[in-house]
């Protein structure tokens, strides 16, 4: 890295505790890049229900956070973020924007000659997908385009999280000049190695914890297929199922669990903290990655589990890097994205390899993290690459 690191501050949705795979990323992002000596703030949304994100969690990086009044169509109510980022830049004082979609809040740096003066880089996370949107998102999509063309047309350079989604990503294809694929990692900091005492306190969580203990890390949304895999685990002899995370489909879940009277095999155990999470991966044998579609673009839950050395049953998603990212890790088994009786064959060949008495699980190979090697490349990672 350079004598002198640039300033970067980055515009996200939002930080952890709020649940989500970009979330994750961009926390793990702030620590790593105060542990390598580069200055750097994100300005984000407030949610109701979470605390507002402190510093002290991310390395001490500078945090902006701007109130919201819930939200309208999956994006917060944020009418002063203009200001505030306005604010953030004139206090922060950035070299570089690293503006993180999809966010409708980032095109506020559209309206900001403060913003437009500053080199931008655009993170893109994901597409928005308009092919599972209600009437009103496809009519408010096509509000929100003009607007995500512009940035792309004023941004100096694009990162994409794989060379997969690139490829399949409509809205890139115009720009993909400006495009370089850097996969995303994860932070080896944040999930600690857990004691053998905290690893027995896990692995009572699942419900039969002499079995298969498969296990689901992620937000409780449409596209995360856990309605799928609660299903599917009526079907697969033997085995218990733990999934942690928060979501908008949690009671519906548990309603589904109820209804086909999985109590005693499938187990909602909400958010947790990031060592319990360690301790419960460590104690996990097999980590399902169920996505039904490319709203998964990459998986960060997928890296996690990877860096305990877990298998992994993943959805083989066309034009997503999940599949990359799973098959990367080791020992992985592939099965039909949205199909619930290739998922059965895929957990139940797992489950069937099991017998009393816990044998040694197969394991994947250890995932690379943010200070190193992205995960199933070959290039060094290093924070240079994501603005030089």
């Amino acid at each position: 890295m350079s004598e002198q690191p640039p300033r970067v501050l980055h515009v996200g949705k939002y930080l952890p505790p709020v649940p989500g795979g970009i979330e994750t990323y961009l926390g793990d992002l702030l620590r790593v890049s105060m542990r390598h000596g580069m200055p750097v703030g994100a300005i984000v949304h407030e949610k109701k229900g979470y605390p507002k994100p402190n510093p002290d969690d991310f390395g001490g990086a500078k945090i902006y956070s701007v109130p919201t009044f819930g939200q309208l169509l999956y994006a917060p109510v944020a009418p002063s973020f203009p200001w505030r980022l306005r604010q953030a830049i004139r206090d922060f004082k950035p070299d570089i924007l690293h503006l993180h979609m999809p966010n409708t809040s980032v095109f506020a740096a559209l309206l900001l000659p403060e913003a437009r003066a500053i080199p931008w880089v655009v993170h893109w996370h994901a597409d928005v997908d308009v092919g599972r949107m209600s009437l009103w998102m496809r009519l408010a999509y096509k509000v929100y385009k003009p607007f995500e063309t512009a940035l792309l047309r004023h941004t100096k350079s694009v990162i994409a999280t794989s060379d997969d989604y690139l490829a399949a990503s409509k809205p890139l294809q115009a720009w993909r000049d400006k495009c370089r694929v850097i996969p995303l990692a994860i932070d080896p900091e944040r999930l600690v190695k857990p004691s053998d005492e905290q690893i027995k306190v896990a692995a009572l969580m699942w419900p039969k914890p002499d079995e298969t203990r498969f296990l689901a890390v992620g937000r409780l949304t449409y596209y995360k297929g856990y309605d799928l895999l609660i299903r599917a685990m009526k079907d697969v002899p033997s085995g218990s199922l733990v999934i942690v995370g928060e979501g908008e489909l949690r009671s519906s879940l548990q309603r589904l669990i109820d209804e086909l009277q999985l109590g005693d095999r499938v187990r909602l155990v909400g958010s947790v903290s990031a060592s319990e999470l360690a301790a419960i991966y460590a104690a996990a044998d097999t980590f399902c990655m169920t996505s039904i579609d490319r709203s998964e673009a990459f998986g960060v839950a997928t890296l996690e589990a990877a860096s305990f050395h877990l298998s992994l049953v993943c959805a083989e998603i066309k034009g997503s890097g999940a599949p990359r990212v799973a098959l990367s890790a080791g020992h992985v088994t592939m099965y039909q994205p949205a199909n619930q009786n290739s998922l059965v064959d895929a957990l139940a060949s797992i489950a069937v390899r099991f017998s009393p008495g816990r044998p040694t699980r197969p394991v994947g190979r250890q995932a690379e993290h943010l200070d190193g090697v992205a995960l199933g490349q070959e290039k060094p990672f290093l924070l240079e690459q994501l603005y030089f």
